[in-house]
């Protein structure tokens, strides 16, 4: 598997641009379609200046579809943002990989780690990236991530996890089609993919 180091710009995400004209960061810690499938849920860490983030709140209210956000400490506030759309999602759907850091930066930049099968794949996102007509600079990739931290059958069924699209946004098999296409029970299926999740954020810090 290859890690795959990003930084973007001119994404067109509300984040990019509220970091931008707010001077604020955003961590997009989770990004996931509403049921209504005409929308996402983008779960963010806010950090800004404790008197912008009222401002930050009604800024919002022009930018998406609906926002919660709340302090929760000097400097940073959490919530759900409800966007219409997820341009980094969209460009990441059927391909054989998965964002496990999506950070916005105050000058607007986005910088992505992907976890993807191949090189291939990684120059397939990167010119879809290129064709919505962002610019993809600071690219770094790493390649055999988690090296020998993954056991053969962690790493058998990650392949087939992302292969099948149980990682994509929305996912493309539900948990237990996964399992008997893996020829293990769903339980197993569970248990080892958060063990192989576990290996291979340790082996990315």
């Amino acid at each position: 598997m290859i890690k795959a180091t990003l930084t973007l710009r001119g994404v067109g995400c509300w984040a990019e641009n509220l970091a931008r004209t707010s001077n604020v960061a955003i961590n997009v810690n989770a990004c996931r379609p509403n049921s209504d499938t005409q929308s996402v849920q983008n779960w963010v860490e806010i950090l800004a200046e404790d008197e912008k983030i009222d401002l930050i709140k009604h800024e919002l209210r022009d930018r998406v579809i609906s926002s919660e956000i709340t302090r929760v400490r000097d400097g940073k506030a959490l919530g759900v943002v409800v966007s219409s759309t997820c341009p980094a999602a969209t460009v990441l759907r059927d391909l054989t990989c998965t964002i496990t850091s999506h950070n916005v930066e105050r000058d607007g930049s986005i910088k992505l780690e992907i976890l993807a099968d191949s090189r291939d794949t990684v120059r397939q996102l990167i010119d879809r990236f290129r064709r919505r007509g962002a610019e993809v600079s600071d690219i770094k990739l790493t390649s055999n991530v988690a090296g020998e931290k993954l056991t053969g059958r962690q790493e058998r069924i990650v392949r087939k996890a992302l292969e099948m699209g149980y990682f994509e946004y929305p996912r493309k098999i539900r948990q237990k089609e996964l399992a008997s296409a893996c020829g293990v029970a769903s339980s197993t299926l569970t248990e080892l993919l958060r063990r192989a999740e576990r290996n291979i954020i340790a082996a990315l810090t």
